[in-house]
């Protein structure tokens, strides 16, 4: 079973919109609506951009810390986040978490760590591609395309502790550091991606 999140609720930017206030900067060219992303189909509406410590100084706006109960009322092997972040942090660092609330009342933590479940979704050739998420979009826009810059996005995959338990909601929350993640879509489902 697949089980593709509406986010629509919590979005901050559409993908047509620009981004950080920067003309240009959009996401204008990733496809709209469900698509399949690294092996797994995403609902994709826009996205969630979290704040971070440099977040308002960069772009004068004030995004939220977190996002809190985003409804997911089913049960899964694996949940799928494409995720990226904005900005960059040492490899490493826990720049957020998601945190799994299941029926039961029982919870769990799932870092977001620089480097391995997310970098900063500018990239050059060249740059260290994270080592525990795939690469499920790359493309360019209006503000990347003259500065040798492509725009990725990537697919963490969690594998779920308690597969047949229900998971109620989960809370998309940053941890303040200078690189701030951002969500594009979750999808859960009982297979792995298969790529």
């Amino acid at each position: 079973m697949v089980t593709t999140l509406d986010l629509s609720p919590f979005v901050i930017h559409t993908l047509d919109e620009d981004i950080h206030h920067k003309p240009g900067n959009d996401l204008a060219a990733v496809p709209h609506h469900v698509s399949s992303f690294a092996g797994v189909p995403f609902k994709v509406r826009g996205l969630i951009q979290l704040s971070s410590a440099i977040s308002k100084e960069k772009t004068t706006i004030d995004y939220p810390s977190e996002v809190l109960g985003i409804p997911v009322r089913a049960a899964g092997a694996y949940v799928h986040f494409l995720q990226c972040s904005s900005w960059h942090a040492e490899r490493g660092t826990v720049v957020g978490e998601y945190r799994v609330h299941y029926a039961d009342g029982q919870a769990d933590t799932i870092p977001i760590v620089y480097g391995h479940s997310v970098i900063d979704w500018w990239f050059m050739d060249g740059d260290d591609l994270p080592t525990d998420a795939a690469v499920a979009w790359r493309g360019d826009n209006a503000s990347t395309m003259g500065l040798g810059h492509v725009v990725q996005l990537h697919r963490f995959t969690w594998a779920n502790p308690r597969p047949t338990v229900v998971i109620d909601s989960i809370d998309f929350v940053s941890l303040q550091q200078e690189s701030a993640p951002f969500l594009m879509a979750v999808t859960g489902s009982d297979d792995a991606a298969s790529s």
